[in-house]
């Protein structure tokens, strides 16, 4: 009994999936290959080749001036001051006005230039609600010594608080619906 055991065993290892060589293909009974038609036996992934993203990768932000166009931050010389980005690393791109966000992949670096891959392309940046000209959206009040002025949103609540006057208030909400506007 313990031969059939054995046996058996030296059979399951042979069926097992082997994670370091190829995907092996089912054998008929007579040693022919099976029919063509049968699935490929899928070799799970080795758990050495996974980990946390942050020890894979490192992500940049990177705010460029106002005006850069895309097509520049693409080039590998643009980043050729910064030395310590590495090959897998994320670069997260964003302009001093706020006029689009993108995401590029360093798929190669040198001394003073890095090779980049698009993941997200330029997206325009704006506000995703834009309330209609005239409405009224917030309030100013005075809540006292502690919260002296407020501005609160109509909808819900107060959305800013302890400004020294009510000028300061109502600065905020002008600068604020001006944002919103554009």
């Amino acid at each position: 009994m313990a031969k059939t055991d054995k046996a058996g065993a030296q059979a399951a290892a042979a069926d097992a999936p082997d994670a370091s060589g190829p995907i092996k293909q089912p054998v008929a009974a007579d040693g022919a290959a099976a029919v063509a038609d049968a699935p490929a036996r899928i070799v799970p992934l080795s758990a050495d080749r996974w980990k946390f993203g942050d020890f894979g990768r490192t992500i940049h932000t990177v705010t460029v001036p106002a005006g850069t166009d895309f097509e520049t931050v693409c080039r590998p010389e643009y980043w050729g001051n910064l030395t310590r980005m590495t090959v897998d690393d994320i670069i997260q791109i964003g302009t001093d006005d706020r006029a689009w966000f993108a995401e590029l992949i360093v798929i190669g670096k040198a001394r003073n230039s890095a090779t980049v891959a698009v993941l997200r392309a330029p997206v325009a940046l704006s506000a995703a609600f834009k309330p209609e000209p005239g409405a009224v959206l917030f309030d100013v009040q005075y809540a006292g010594a502690h919260g002296k002025w407020r501005v609160i949103r109509k909808s819900d609540r107060a959305v800013k608080d302890r400004c020294e006057s009510e000028s300061e208030a109502r600065k905020w909400v002008e600068q604020y619906e001006r944002l919103v506007a554009a």
